[in-house]
Order: C-alpha cells, then structure tokens, then sequence
C-alpha cells in the first residue's frame, strides 16, 4: 500500500515538476533570451557640472 507523501515532500515534488524543464534547457536556448537592459543614470545626474552655480533665480 502506498503512503501518503507528507506536505514537505509534495511541496518539493511540485516545485522539481516545474522547474525540470527551465532547468532542462540547453545554455544556448537560455543565451537567446533577451538580456535585461542597461539602465541610465537618470536626470538627475548632469554630464558636465553647470557654469552658472550662483543660485541667482532671476537671471
């Protein structure tokens, strides 16, 4: 007769059936992938620092 799994091993159980095929893949299918993008510094950092560093608004 067979014995109930205890919840441990059935979670793991699932958890192997769903990442064998992720984990199954060959490398050059997974290289294909798109790559994540490279971020830019934002707006918030200028390129070069700005001449005009007074503070004076009304010019």
């Amino acid at each position: 007769m067979m014995r109930k799994l205890d919840p441990d091993r059935r979670i793991l159980s699932w958890a192997l059936t769903l990442a064998a095929p992720v984990l199954l893949l060959p490398a050059s299918v997974l290289a294909a992938l798109a790559p994540t993008p490279d971020s830019t510094e934002g707006p918030f950092y200028p390129e070069r620092i700005p001449e005009d560093d007074n503070g004076d608004l009304r010019s």
